[in-house]
């Protein structure tokens, strides 16, 4: 794990679906099922585990709109990621956002971005949005603690 100089504020801004540069009271780009970006093959496997840690609270948010039970069967509930390259972060501008409806749920690690943008340039997609399926599995209670989510997606394995 790497750490960021990012303010406290700007670290809410983005787990809140706010990019660190965007006014508060400024349009957010909508991200539906844009067409013209590139979908991942679908595998099955949810190899690509986010970044998450500091996006807890979005995650939930996630879980709750959409009734998902992360304790069961973490296939029952399907979402569509958002992988986007992210040239302008402070901390790394070799970052890869991910992005589900509409909301920052985490970044890809430092070395998963790195090959992500690897596998992007051979197949002439250099610095564009593209989309696979993720789930959201873990958030169990044991012994009174509540662990974090994870985000996983369903892309071949960047390792």
């Amino acid at each position: 794990m790497y750490f960021c100089s990012r303010s406290l504020s700007q670290q809410k801004k983005i787990a809140a679906g706010k990019t660190a540069t965007q006014a508060e009271d400024g349009p957010q780009p909508s991200l539906s099922t844009a067409e013209g970006n590139y979908a991942w093959t679908e595998r099955g496997q949810f190899a690509v585990t986010v970044k998450g840690e500091l996006y807890q609270e979005a995650i939930r948010q996630l879980i709750q709109e959409n009734a998902v039970n992360a304790d069961s069967d973490p296939n029952a509930q399907i979402f569509q990621a958002h992988l986007m390259p992210d040239n302008d972060n402070s901390c790394d501008s070799g970052a890869v956002r991910v992005d589900i409806n509409n909301r920052t749920v985490g970044y890809l690690s430092r070395e998963d971005a790195q090959n992500f943008h690897r596998r992007l340039d051979e197949k002439q997609l250099s610095n564009r949005i593209t989309i696979c399926n993720a789930i959201i599995t873990g958030g169990n209670e044991v012994d009174g603690k509540t662990f974090n989510y994870d985000v996983k997606l369903d892309i071949e394995s960047l390792g």
